[in-house]
């Protein structure tokens, strides 16, 4: 099988979301920005 082409990508992400694809709906109700400070400190390397 060889590489996918930009616009297979595309096509298959557009299918997935006609379809009711349950990570946009999860986007449209949850606040990712209030995340934001928590996974800043989170992620940060101590040295």
């Amino acid at each position: 099988m060889g590489q996918l082409s930009i616009f297979t990508v595309e096509d298959r992400y557009a299918a997935i979301s006609k379809c009711g694809d349950p990570l946009e709906k999860l986007d449209k109700v949850i606040p990712w920005e209030e995340f934001r400070p928590l996974l800043n400190n989170a992620l940060k390397k101590e040295h």
